[in-house]
C-alpha cells in the first residue's frame, strides 16, 4: 500500500512534467491532492485533501486538510452557502506549496506562513519533495514539528521521479508514515489505541531509520556501546548491536519448551526468608571469554551475552536484573515463567546497554544545561 501510493504519487509528478506544459507549481497541486487523500483513506476518520480554500482574511492557502465528519453534505447540488469547506477550519491544517526549487524551513520562516498559522494552527508546508509540519511549539510561537524530505536537491529529486518504483521501495514506507502523523496531528485521542497508533508509526521510522543507515551514521552509537560496556561488535549495522545482547537460548541450542520446564525459573536467584521476606540467592551466571555473563534460569536455559556492567547496574543499592530474577523462583512464584517474562529480561538487559552507552553523553548534556540556567533573583 504504502510503496503503491508514493510510486504513483512520483509517476504522476513525472508525467506531469514531461508534458514541458507545466508551471513550476500549481500543476502538481492534483497530484499532492491525490496522494493526501489516498492516505487519509487508510486513517480513521479519514482524511480528505481540498485544493485552494477561500480567503478567511489571512490569504489563499493553497490546500487544507479536513477530516470526514467536516463533509456533512453528500448532494452534488450543495451550493457555496452550505459547503462546509467554506465554511469551517480545515481541522488537520492548511497546505502551503512552492515549486521543488525552493527550501522547505526557508519557506516555514515567511511572514505568509505565520499568517496561515495564526488563522489556522496548523500549516504543513511543502515543495513535493519535502515537508515540514508547522505548529505551535513550546513557547506558543510557530515551529518546525516534524519535518521530511524525499531528497536534499531538486535535481536530486527529478532524478527520482524518473524511477518511482525504485523510490518508492527507497523511501515510499517512511513518507507514508510521516504523511499519517502529519493528518493524525490534530486528531482527537479519544481511546488508548489513538495513542499506541502514533507511537508505532514513529517506532517504525526509527526501525526504518536503523535499517537503511550507513555505517558512519552509527559510528557513535556503536563505539559508545563497545566503550561502555567492553564489547566488540561486528557487522555493518547498528540495529544487531544490542540485538547480541541478552539472547535467551537452551544451552544445547534447541527450541525452548515451556511445558517441559524450560522456561522454569530453578538457578537459587531467590528464596523465602522468614516472615515472608524474600532473600536473594546466589543463582548460576557463568563468564564467558569476551568477560560478559550467561545467565541461567535452570540448567536448560540462560541468556546469554549480558555485559558485566549491565549485569552489575543498580538502582536504589540493588542490581537491577538480579533483583527482579529473585522474585520470580519457581518455588516462590509457584509457576514457570512466562515467553513474555522471558522476553522482558532481555529488553531489560538491552535497555540498561543503552542507558549505559549514553551516560557520558547525558553527564555532559546535563553539565552544559545546568551551566546555561538562570539565575533567579531571591
Amino acid at each position: 500500500m504504502a510503496e503503491n501510493l508514493i510510486e504513483r504519487y512520483l509517476a504522476d509528478i513525472r508525467e506531469i512534467r514531461g508534458t514541458r506544459a507545466n508551471v513550476p507549481e500549481t500543476s502538481f497541486y492534483p497530484a499532492l491532492e491525490r496522494l493526501l487523500t489516498d492516505v487519509g483513506k487508510t486513517l480513521s476518520p479519514r482524511v480528505r485533501c481540498v485544493i485552494n480554500l477561500a480567503n478567511k482574511g489571512a490569504g489563499l492557502p493553497d490546500g487544507g486538510l479536513f477530516s470526514v465528519d467536516q463533509f456533512r453534505r453528500k448532494t452534488r447540488d450543495a451550493d457555496a452557502k452550505e459547503n462546509p469547506c467554506l465554511v469551517q477550519n480545515p481541522s488537520r491544517g492548511v497546505i502551503e506549496a512552492k515549486p521543488p526549487s525552493q527550501d522547505v524551513r526557508q519557506v516555514a520562516e515567511t511572514p505568509q506562513i505565520e499568517k496561515y498559522w495564526k488563522r489556522y494552527g496548523m500549516v504543513l508546508v511543502t515543495n513535493f519533495s519535502a515537508f515540514a509540519l508547522i505548529g505551535k511549539g513550546p513557547t506558543g510561537q510557530p515551529r518546525i514539528l516534524e519535518a521530511f524530505a524525499l531528497t536534499d536537491s531538486e535535481q536530486e529529486f527529478w532524478r527520482l521521479t524518473s524511477h518511482p518504483r525504485q523510490a518508492a521501495a527507497d523511501h515510499g514506507e517512511r513518507m507514508m508514515e510521516y504523511l499519517k502523523r502529519v493528518l493524525l496531528h490534530n486528531a482527537p485521542l479519544a481511546a488508548p489505541q489513538d495513542v499506541a497508533g502514533i507511537l508505532a508509526s514513529y517506532a517504525r521510522d526509527a526501525r526504518l531509520r536503523i535499517e537503511r543507515a550507513d555505517l558512519p551514521a552509527l559510528t557513535g552509537l556503536r563505539q559508545a556501546l563497545e566503550d561502555a560496556l567492553g564489547l566488540r561488535f561486528d557487522g555493518d549495522k547498528g540495529e544487531p548491536e544490542l540485538r547480541t545482547i541478552s539472547v535467551f537460548q537452551r544451552v544445547d541450542g534447541k527450541p525452548a519448551n515451556p511445558d517441559a520446564g524450560d522456561l522454569d525459573l530453578t538457578a537459587g536467584w531467590g528464596h523465602g526468608g522468614k516472615g515472608g521476606v524474600t532473600m536473594p540467592g546466589k543463582g548460576k551466571l557463568i563468564r564467558r571469554e569476551d568477560g560478559a555473563w550467561d545467565i541461567y534460569l535452570n540448567e536448560t536455559a540462560c541468556w546469554r551475552n549480558v555485559p558485566g556492567t549491565v549485569w552489575e547496574y543498580t538502582i536504589g543499592g540493588y542490581q537491577v536484573i538480579k533483583k527482579w530474577l529473585s522474585y520470580r523462583e519457581k518455588a516462590l512464584l509457584g509457576r514457570g515463567l512466562t515467553p513474555d517474562e522471558v522476553r522482558y529480561v532481555t529488553e531489560m538487559a538491552r535497555r540498561l546497554a543503552a542507558l549505559i552507552a549514553l551516560q557520558t553523553s547525558l553527564d555532559a548534556s546535563y553539565r552544559e544545561v545546568f551551566q546555561a540556567t538562570y539565575a533567579w533573583p531571591k
